[in-house]
């Protein structure tokens, strides 16, 4: 049974799967807290562009850590 997910649009690796449990991680307060939080502090001031927050940082974290993990599971015979 296939699980449901949604799609995201990351700026860095693109379409992320997000699945059900991710989510209800991703809607506590104290996650979304990070959206507030800078990853490269003052980057912006020198390339308008490098807005990048702890929230954007931790999404592709959890995306990165999912491709690992799958890959570990596939090599369990």
């Amino acid at each position: 049974m296939e699980e449901t997910h949604e799609i995201l649009k990351d700026p860095v690796h693109g379409y992320i799967k997000l699945y059900t449990h991710e989510k209800a991680i991703m809607d506590k307060p104290i996650f979304q807290r990070l959206r507030n939080v800078k990853q490269l502090t003052g980057a912006d001031y020198a390339y308008p562009g490098a807005v990048h927050t702890r929230f954007s940082h931790s999404v592709g974290v959890m995306h990165v850590a999912g491709i690992f993990a799958e890959a570990l599971l596939s090599k369990i015979p």
